[in-house]
């Protein structure tokens, strides 16, 4: 609900709560993925955590061709790999 994030991390006392509270979350989310094919609904998420955690998405958004798209499709992932 609207509001409902406001001073969320006074209820997470660790950073791995803070991104745990993120994941998958509208909450500062500056990227969105459509997944698989069909595509799924668009999955929220955030570029700094994603890019921490994987070479490959540090290339896709700070690599020679990256991307500034807000909507990355992945056609050829599945819902359930990407979410892992």
């Amino acid at each position: 609900s609207p509001g409902s994030h406001i001073n969320w991390q006074a209820t997470k006392s660790t950073l791995r709560d803070r991104f745990s509270f993120l994941y998958n979350s509208e909450v500062l989310a500056d990227v969105h993925f459509t997944v698989g094919d069909p595509p799924s609904a668009p999955v929220p998420a955030h570029r700094l955590v994603l890019a921490s955690g994987s070479v490959v998405f540090d290339a896709l958004f700070n690599g020679p061709l990256s991307s500034r798209e807000r909507l990355i499709a992945l056609p050829d992932v599945e819902l359930t790999a990407f979410h892992a």
